[in-house]
């Protein structure tokens, strides 16, 4: 659970919440997975929970099938997920399919 605050400013896109937090020295809430090259490596991912999960998903249409671009995006995500799996030698299962 995250503390209360005073304020709290809520943005749609990735490249507002960027100038946001390095303008502010803010923080978000995410999923951590983020690129040096969106950022230039001017955000850090920090765990909140030491070896805690994450859930990550999506909505969709359910009578509408994926758009190429979202089948790519996923198959994408699927892979950094598989790898960091690999890299940081952390059991489980990492995508439920």
């Amino acid at each position: 659970m995250t503390e209360p605050v005073e304020k709290a400013i809520i943005v749609s896109d990735w490249a507002n919440l960027f100038n946001l937090l390095i303008g502010l020295s803010g923080y978000a809430i995410s999923s951590g997975i983020l690129s040096a090259d969106l950022d230039g490596g001017n955000i850090v991912a920090v765990p909140f929970i030491p070896g805690g999960t994450t859930e990550i998903g999506y909505i969709h249409q359910a009578y509408l099938p994926l758009t190429p671009l979202a089948q790519r995006y996923l198959a994408m995500l699927r892979s950094y997920i598989d790898f960091y799996f690999s890299e940081h030698d952390i059991g489980g299962e990492a995508i439920e399919q």
